[in-house]
């Protein structure tokens, strides 16, 4: 079976086209890196509105047993790629992701809007005055009254319990 011109040309388009996008895409998303990322970052609850994720450690054997260490605070970044550092950032050489000025970037906090199922957002104003960074605890109402199950400020004691009812505390 023989292949007329029409076909060949049909046929060397179509690959060249293909070998053309490959390459496009190639360029832009491993050479240039021209495309954002979205990452979670350490946020500090005294100062803005943070996710607020509790760890529960029936459900996760990585969660710490300690119900202080159970909750993480974390802001989002909406950043460009090529400007994201080439390193591990859990290294304590690696910079930390963050928006500089001038730069294609976006810090994203935490309000009613966008906070993920599961996860609640914390009231800097409220959590302010009941945070010690010397002992690195959580006492009092630290979340807010928002974060809170039931609307109402809970001792230290019963943070945890009032934020995540499911979790047991006695492991």
């Amino acid at each position: 079976m023989r292949i007329n011109n029409k076909s060949k040309i049909f046929f060397v388009t179509f690959f060249s086209l293909i070998f053309v996008i490959f390459g496009y895409s190639f360029y832009k998303y491993l050479i240039a890196k021209d495309y954002f990322i979205l990452s979670e970052v350490d946020c500090n609850p005294a100062v803005s509105a943070c996710f607020v994720r509790i760890c529960d450690p029936v459900e996760d054997e990585t969660c710490p047993t300690d119900p202080t260490e159970q909750i993480y605070y974390y802001n989002l970044i909406h950043k460009k790629a090529s400007n994201v550092p080439q390193c591990d950032t859990s290294v304590p050489n690696c910079a930390n992701l963050v928006c500089e000025t001038n730069e294609d970037c976006k810090e994203i906090y935490c309000d009613n809007i966008n906070v993920p199922e599961g996860e609640t957002c914390n009231d800097p104003a409220i959590y302010e005055p009941n945070f010690s960074e010397s002992e690195n605890s959580i006492t009092g109402d630290a979340l807010g009254p928002d974060a809170l199950s039931n609307g109402e400020a809970s001792n230290s004691n019963n943070l945890i319990e009032d934020l995540n009812p499911n979790l047991d505390q006695n492991n």
